[in-house]
């Protein structure tokens, strides 16, 4: 038999959401399974599947090691040398500024230890904030992730507590993510994109069928080539500035994927994820009126100088 005992970062959820963290491997009509014939239960006492699970609970497994063992999650190298810059951290949360040239998450095995997630297990590690070996479901985790190229804040997740607030905030609007872009043409004003997009392979296509999509856009400074934006996302979907400003005929600058066929003025997209406001927060009333920006401003406002200069060369070149 094993016994675990239940952490603060465990407690407060369901049996069988525990359950497939605990044991991701393990199919979630398997784990019914064993609840219902006993296999598993509850301070010794029969359990049900949806129950909430409290902190100093203890869970049995009445299963052999040979059949659990192969259910957890694989031991693999995640230690990470990579230094973050931390702008804000608390118990719950850490707000990182991400440099463009490092993923979010490891995409494959070869990236493990080189992405921001892996960097933030072990400042954590390193801190006494996260001690593996004495949680049972929860991870150090990102509460939104920014593309490979793309520069700026995301939100580190450090407790459960923490987590449960931000992504219930994020989702229902109480954090306001701010970017600044550069565009390809002339742009004025202050206006909204409001276009539904669908997920097609690596893309995100405008669909009336896909998902509600709303990107509030203030121009800057407008140019006759490009124009210096500032973004505001009520939605977050996969690539959504991306592809809402290639709709309407003003892709980033430097971006392949959505952008112009040849541009290659920069190495990659000319994104930055600036600012994050934070309004009221259910359970993390210290994070209320909370408002951080990237270093990384600076230095992205002085593109300017060198994005016009790309499209003085490209005039020159094509005899505009």
């Amino acid at each position: 038999m094993r016994e675990i005992e239940i952490g603060p970062n465990d407690g407060g959820q369901r049996l069988d959401r525990f359950l497939s963290k605990y044991l991701p491997k393990a199919s979630p009509s398997f784990l019914q399974k064993q609840v219902r014939k006993k296999k598993i239960k509850v301070n010794k006492q029969r359990a049900r599947a949806e129950q909430i699970i409290a902190v100093g609970d203890r869970i049995q497994f009445y299963l052999y090691e040979e059949v659990l063992q192969p259910l957890e999650e694989e031991a693999r190298p995640r230690r990470s040398r990579i230094s973050l810059s931390i702008l804000y951290e608390d118990d719950h949360i850490c707000i990182i500024d991400k440099p463009a040239g490092l993923l979010s998450h490891a995409a494959s095995k070869k990236d493990y230890g080189n992405n921001l997630v892996d960097a933030l297990e072990a400042y954590l590690i390193d801190k006494g904030d996260y001690i593996p070996r004495l949680e049972h479901s929860f991870r150090p985790a990102l509460a939104n992730r920014l593309d490979f190229n793309t520069a700026g804040l995301v939100i580190g997740l450090k407790s459960h507590r923490g987590a449960l607030a931000i992504n219930r905030a994020l989702s229902e609007g109480k954090i306001d993510k701010y970017y600044r872009a550069y565009c390809h043409g002339f742009m004025e004003g202050h206006f909204t994109i409001d276009r539904s997009l669908e997920k097609q392979g690596q893309t995100m296509e405008l669909s009336q069928e896909g998902q509600e999509a709303i990107t509030e856009v203030e121009v800057l400074e407008g140019h006759p080539d490009w124009s210096y934006i500032q973004v505001r996302l009520r939605t977050g979907r996969y690539h959504q500035i991306r592809a809402h400003l290639a709709s309407i005929g003003h892709p980033l600058v430097g971006d392949r994927r959505y952008g112009k066929k040849g541009d290659g003025s920069f190495p990659h997209q000319l994104l930055l994820s600036f600012g994050l406001v934070f309004h009221e927060i259910e359970g993390m009333d210290e994070l209320e009126g909370l408002k951080v920006f990237s270093n990384q401003r600076a230095e992205f406002d002085r593109l300017k100088l060198a994005v016009d200069r790309a499209f003085q060369n490209e005039r020159g070149i094509h005899g505009r």
